[in-house]
């Protein structure tokens, strides 16, 4: 089986923190409540932009694993019923 995994340069550490991030906010996304809406904001979003963010950051020279992180939680704010969730405010 061939690895497909892409560390970009991480630390261990670093790998680990990313790991957690992403079980933390696949579990997040997972237990929202049946009411909210989500619109486009969801987990599969998440998955995109964490991967968008490795390619581009590495590709202009930058270390990934900020951008990573961040693309991960960015979103989250949108899986609440939190009226500010539906509008700018929902980081």
């Amino acid at each position: 089986m061939v690895n497909k995994e892409i560390y970009f340069g991480l630390s261990e550490k670093e790998r680990a923190a990313l790991g957690q991030a992403l079980e933390w906010t696949k579990g997040y996304y997972e237990s929202r409540p049946a009411d909210v809406v989500i619109g486009g904001h969801g987990f599969d979003k998440t998955m995109r932009q964490a991967g968008m963010a490795a390619i581009i950051s590495s590709r202009e020279g930058y270390r990934v694993f900020l951008p990573v992180l961040t693309a991960m939680i960015m979103d989250v704010g949108r899986a609440t019923s939190d009226p500010r969730s539906i509008n700018y405010s929902h980081g």
